[in-house]
């Protein structure tokens, strides 16, 4: 007996009816497994955790290409069930595989176009950006976001309105105010409006950061004497160094040649009192007595 249960939670019956009128597959019955409640529903943003899921579970239990074809019917819900009914119910020949190569193509063009699109209306001119290459850059962004069936959807003056809204939007503050008070009418007009507006304050306050041909003549000059003098202070200290070297050397040879003569000993014989014998002491009372003795002495010598 067929197991129903699980995806009629997901989808009604009168749904599923509808969905699956003008199809072989309606006769074929549902696959009978538990695992179908652990699939969830086929979601734009998911359509690729969807399928691998169900391509899975699909190999596990071998479910055929029909029965994968019945369930992705059935889980189908939101942006998907849209684009099943507008654009793939109609084929009474669809198959699983050009079911899934058509979702998948389908979804990734929504994503790009969301990605794109985002980047568009978030463009701002950079600070060092001309106003030529920021319309070039614009534009370009512009033509990644719409693609050719986005063109055909839209009419080409609301496509131009956007780039112009969005490039002066995007100016620099300095640009952007006489851009606004100059209120363009279409997209080229305010492009040159805005490159004239560029040169005049080019004109009235140069960018210091640019550097014309002959200041760069210059710059390089400076930059090649500079690389010279360093070449050249290199050299120097290596010449000092190996002068350093040289007097070390000159220097020690002249000391083991020519030894520094050094003081012989010292005499080291003590002077004795003469009066009281004791070495070394001589001072004022004694000297008094010696030379009084030495007096005596000489004049007896003499008588």
């Amino acid at each position: 007996m067929t197991d129903q249960s699980t995806v009629s939670e997901s989808v009604p019956v009168q749904q599923e009816t509808g969905i699956l009128s003008g199809h072989a597959v309606a006769s074929r019955p549902l696959p009978d497994s538990g695992l179908l409640s652990m699939l969830g529903n086929l979601k734009c943003p998911n359509y690729s955790e969807y399928f691998n899921a169900l391509d899975k579970i699909g190999k596990f239990i071998g479910w055929s290409n029909d029965q994968l074809l019945l369930i992705t019917q059935l889980k189908m819900e939101g942006l998907a069930r849209r684009f099943y009914e507008s654009s793939l119910k109609s084929n009474s020949e669809l198959t699983f595989g050009v079911l899934k190569q058509k979702m998948i193509a389908h979804f990734k063009d929504k994503q790009f176009f969301a990605a794109s699109f985002a980047s568009f209306s978030s463009a701002q001119q950079y600070e060092h950006e001309s106003i030529r290459d920021f319309s070039v850059r614009l534009q370009s962004l512009v033509n990644k976001s719409f693609s050719e069936e986005a063109e055909s959807e839209l009419s080409d003056s609301f496509r131009a309105k956007m780039l112009l809204s969005q490039f002066m939007s995007g100016l620099k503050l300095s640009i952007k105010a006489p851009v606004n008070v100059h209120d363009p009418s279409s997209f080229k007009e305010a492009v040159e409006f805005a490159i004239r507006v560029e040169k005049s304050q080019n004109l009235v306050c140069p960018n210091i950061n640019a550097i014309n041909s002959s200041q760069e003549s210059e710059l390089q000059k400076l930059k090649n004497q500079q690389s010279e003098c360093s070449s050249k202070m290199e050299l120097l200290v290596q010449q000092m160094a190996l002068l350093n070297e040289q007097l070390s050397k000159l220097q020690t040879t002249g000391e083991n040649k020519y030894p520094s003569r050094q003081a012989g000993p010292q005499n080291n014989r003590q002077f004795v009192c003469f009066h009281c014998r004791k070495p070394g002491h001589i001072a004022g009372k004694e000297q008094v007595i010696y030379k009084t003795m030495l007096d005596k002495v000489t004049s007896k010598v003499r008588m």
